[in-house]
Parts: C-alpha cells; sequence; structure tokens
C-alpha cells in the first residue's frame, strides 16, 4: 500500500502500471518509473514489488527530512529500495542526501539501496524489447502449438530462429506463431538475446537452461 499518493508537479506524468506479476495497477509518478515497471514485471528473479513503499527520516540543517523511495522489490530473497531518477539530476546536493539517508537505512536493515538511472535502464534494446513482449503477455497460447514449438527446437541441430519456426509449424499462420513465441519469451518459457538488437524474425530463440536467471 503507497504511504503517499502520486503527485503530479506540472512537468512529470503521472498514472497506473497493469502489473501482471502483482495482480494490480501500480502507481508512477514519471515515464521512467513506468518504465522500469515494465522490467519489474517481465523480471523472472524479481519475486514481489510495491510502489511508494515507505517513508526514511533523516537530518539535515537541524531538520527532519522525509523520503520515500520509489520502489520496494523482493529480488532473489533480497529486499532492495529503489529510486528511479534521471542521470541528470543524480549529483544534485538534496537528492545525494536521500540517497545517502536511504542507504544508510537500508544497510541498517540487510537490504540493499539501488539507484536506477535513465542511461542504465534505457542503454541498447533490453526496454525496447520487453515493452513489446508485455504487449503478448496475456496473449492464449494453443498447448499443442506449445508442445510443437518445444519440440521443434529440441530436434533442432542449430540455432533456431522466430522466421524459422514460423516456416516449421505454420508458414500460412506466421502471426498466430509469432504471437505465440513472444507470449512463451515474456513467460520465460523460451528465451531470446533482448540488449543487442530488436526482435525481428532474425532473432534466435531457445528453451532456457537450468538456473537461467531471466534477466536481460
Amino acid at each position: 500500500m503507497p504511504v503517499r499518493d502520486v503527485v503530479n508537479f506540472g512537468r512529470n506524468v503521472i498514472g497506473h502500471f497493469p502489473s501482471l506479476k502483482m495482480g494490480q495497477m501500480v502507481p508512477f509518478e514519471s515515464l521512467l518509473e513506468q518504465d522500469y515497471l515494465y522490467w519489474l514485471d517481465y523480471a523472472l528473479e524479481v519475486e514481489w514489488f510495491e510502489a511508494q513503499p515507505l517513508q526514511i527520516e533523516y537530518q539535515h540543517a537541524e531538520r527532519t527530512h522525509r523520503y520515500t523511495p520509489d520502489f520496494h522489490l523482493v529480488q532473489a530473497g533480497q529486499h532492495v529500495l529503489v529510486e528511479c531518477k534521471p542521470d541528470r539530476f543524480t549529483d544534485q546536493a538534496a537528492n545525494q542526501r536521500k540517497f545517502k539517508a536511504a542507504d544508510d537505512w537500508c544497510r541498517r536493515r540487510n537490504w540493499e539501496f539501488r539507484l536506477v538511472t535513465d542511461g542504465q535502464l534505457r542503454a541498447g534494446f533490453g526496454l525496447q524489447n520487453i515493452k513489446r513482449l508485455t504487449r503478448y503477455a496475456r496473449h492464449p497460447v494453443d498447448p499443442g502449438l506449445q508442445s510443437r514449438i518445444f519440440l521443434e527446437l529440441r530436434m533442432a541441430q542449430r540455432p533456431v530462429t522466430i522466421a524459422a519456426l514460423v516456416i516449421a509449424l505454420a508458414p500460412e499462420k506466421p502471426a498466430t506463431i509469432i504471437a505465440s513465441l513472444l507470449t512463451l519469451l515474456f513467460r520465460h518459457e523460451l528465451v531470446a538475446e533482448l540488449r543487442e538488437a530488436p526482435l525481428s524474425t532474425q532473432t534466435i530463440v531457445h528453451r532456457p537452461e537450468p538456473g537461467h536467471p531471466g534477466v536481460f
């Protein structure tokens, strides 16, 4: 439950993200936070998350200040507080004080404080590809088709592209095959390299290896 409502300061974008993982609408108050929610909802190792989770009090210039981090998540069993901040604002003195207060608070509890910037999150094609996969997150996949996809991958003697699967399974219905493959990629039942290039018919897909972390 957020400790405060998201606020529109006249220049930021606010809204609610329909999280499939959490089964509810999650508030955000910037486009950067919205982008991070795409990653949180996709990332296999993120077990749980919430927005505007708690307030941290700290002292500065003989006054008590309150800071609310953007997110609290549990990732591979580790509690993490997250602040999403554009690169150009990270060195501001007021923000540095907030970050230190959050980091100290987390260290006392054996948690982690994490600063996520636009430069980090939007580097490469990972986020762009995750957004595309998210559009297919609720797409139904026929169990028979799924079995045929897995069998085709198991029998293949070389790397298999999306285009090759379309040709092998139903060249007359490419949209159906591609939609199902993208859904399985979102679910981590298939994996592909998401960082280096946009998803295309030439993207190589395969079954996950044991211990696959599900990160991009």
